[in-house]
């Protein structure tokens, strides 16, 4: 995962703009666009740059310690810690306080908590423990695993490998509903909030399409819950049937008819390939059985 080191004047919005910039890389990446081969740290830098092109002050090392220590642990430093870094006359110490503070057991903790929080908001653990769900994301964080990868790893997740449920968790504790899927997909992974463009073009933001929102909708809408057997268990899976095209129009245009595929926000519609009637699956539909089609539209956008 890529890791961003604090500047020495450290703004209170930091967390907003930090979450801004890794919604801005992440659509980039998918997109293509040339932002994404810009590091990450440049783009942070640069939404961090004050306005006025004069930089704040530099904060003290009290204050420093303090907000280093919450924002990569969620905890405060304790008063010996406190008063050693103070007196410590080390030019490099702020540096040095970082690296150690990222390697410690308590921010691959804290950062796994706030990526549960993101994905989940809290939601109940319906199919997926608790327990289950966070060592998988410490884990993650512990394995310096890249953005893109975890998010693969969730979007391409069924459910159907006993030893590895964890990532699904995002798809079957919310019940693996199309609509819910689609808004969420939209504003965790591709930073736009989009459920008012389900049904009209967004009257505020131009690049708010419903468009778009259809276009996610046409993956999460090839998903459906399944039911079937673990060893003695019933548990829930994701399965997929083979994708077809989402028919809308607008509410502010009623009578005009629009198709759309699979797209990611701000890009065009996905080329799938054409199969023949009764050949579009690996696994068909059955009882107690995942379907799998030929052509993943979820694994493909993951």
């Amino acid at each position: 995962m890529a890791v961003v080191y604090p500047s020495s004047h450290i703004p209170r919005n930091s967390a907003i703009v930090v979450a801004f910039s890794l919604c801005v890389v992440i659509t980039s990446i998918a997109t293509g666009t040339s932002l994404a081969q810009q590091p990450l740290r440049q783009l942070i830098d640069h939404e961090l740059s004050p306005p006025t092109g004069v930089a704040d002050e530099i904060c003290s090392d009290a204050e420093f310690l303090r907000r280093v220590s919450l924002d990569l642990t969620g905890m405060p430093p304790l008063a010996d810690e406190a008063r050693r870094f103070i007196a410590d006359t080390d030019p490099n110490k702020r540096t040095d306080l970082v690296d150690r503070l990222l390697a410690s057991p308590q921010s691959a903790r804290h950062l796994a908590s706030m990526l549960d929080l993101m994905l989940m908001e809290r939601r109940p653990n319906s199919n997926v423990s608790q327990d289950e769900w966070n060592a998988w994301l410490v884990s993650a964080v512990r394995a310096n695993k890249p953005w893109n990868l975890l998010a693969r790893e969730i979007l391409s997740a069924n459910g159907d490998d006993p030893q590895n449920r964890a990532p699904s968790r995002f798809y079957l504790d919310r019940g693996c509903e199309p609509n819910v899927l689609a808004r969420d997909v939209g504003r965790i992974f591709f930073g736009k909030d989009l459920q008012c463009s389900q049904c009209h073009d967004s009257p505020l933001v131009s690049d708010f399409l419903q468009s778009d929102y259809q276009g996610l909708l046409a993956m999460t809408a090839a998903g459906y819950e399944l039911k079937k057997k673990h060893g003695d268990k019933d548990v829930n899976v994701y399965a997929e049937r083979a994708g077809t095209d989402i028919a809308f129009e607008s509410v502010f245009n009623k009578g005009t008819p629009h198709r759309t595929g699979v797209r990611i926000p701000g890009s065009e519609t996905i080329a799938e390939p054409f199969f023949v009637p009764g050949e579009e699956y690996e696994i068909a539909p059955a009882d107690g059985v995942r379907s799998v089609p030929r052509f993943s539209r979820r694994e493909h956008v993951a």
